[in-house]
């Protein structure tokens, strides 16, 4: 019995492993060979994927309101390229970057108290500049002239080793609970283990700020901007458990839906291009 459960746990970490290769292989050649408007391109597929199965954890069943769904998120998202906003994208950044700030304290809040069941209009609203800004924040990012594509591959790899170092320092320290009925196996442990790794990957900016001062503003955007991917996290799982969910999707062999990687992304990404392009403006 024992030996038919380590072969299949190791086949499925296995089988998520090969995925995340892929990904990661596929997602550093599109950053560092793409311009930023094939990138733009590029980027829609997972963005629409990721939104097609957000409109079902959202309350949208058939087929005709997840495709108006869909459009509707595409479109926002063409308007904004046509008006420029990955070159000016403060505009829309900053309240969606505000917007996660304020709903950290709603969404930990869930995590020890049932939740009352939400009315999904409001979120269906907020879900369509949050997804947009997500983009954006990539595209603003990839276009800055000195190391920008490699400030994107520094986004992707901080909020991929916040994962890993919460995961590892959740089971080894993991003690008490960081959200019980909404993610049971999170621990506080486990976040303070990612953001530490976050902290440690900061080092590698050091080249980048010049000085102590300019590298301790980036060490702690770094911090906050793991801390804000947990709560995208947290967000994707009450939000899988209202709908009796264990995964938004199957595409990714072990990994569930293209949602179930871009979670802490969609959270992310506008509050570390938000935090960079004001200190490159102030620096």
């Amino acid at each position: 019995m024992s030996d038919s459960n380590s072969t299949g746990m190791s086949g499925a970490l296995r089988e998520r492993f090969w995925t995340a290769l892929m990904l990661a292989l596929a997602t550093t050649g599109a950053v560092l060979w793409l311009p930023t408007a094939g990138l733009a391109v590029a980027l829609v597929p997972a963005i629409g994927l990721a939104a097609w199965e957000l409109s079902l954890l959202l309350g949208l069943t058939s087929n005709f309101s997840r495709w108006g769904y869909l459009l509707a998120v595409l479109a926002v998202m063409g308007l904004c390229w046509f008006a420029g906003l990955p070159g000016e994208s403060l505009p829309i950044l900053l309240p969606v970057a505000l917007f996660w700030f304020l709903l950290m304290p709603v969404v930990f809040r869930i995590g020890v108290v049932h939740p009352a069941k939400a009315a999904d209009w409001w979120m269906l609203l907020l879900s369509v500049p949050v997804i947009t800004s997500c983009w954006i924040g990539l595209l603003a990012l990839h276009l800055l002239p000195d190391g920008g594509r490699w400030m994107v591959l520094f986004f992707l790899s901080l909020v991929w080793l916040t994962d890993i170092g919460a995961y590892f320092a959740g089971r080894r320290f993991g003690r008490r609970k960081l959200a019980p009925t909404v993610s049971p196996g999170k621990t506080v442990e486990g976040v303070m283990g990612g953001l530490l790794a976050a902290g440690l990957w900061s080092l590698m900016l050091l080249p980048v700020a010049g000085d102590a001062l300019s590298w301790l503003w980036l060490a702690l955007l770094c911090m906050l901007t793991a801390g804000v991917s947990v709560v995208g996290d947290l967000l994707e799982s009450w939000l899988k458990r209202r709908r009796n969910l264990k995964d938004a999707g199957s595409l990714l062999p072990g990994h569930g839906g293209v949602l179930d990687r871009v979670d802490s992304l969609l959270a992310a990404a506008p509050v570390f291009a938000l935090g960079f392009l004001l200190w490159g403006a102030t620096g």
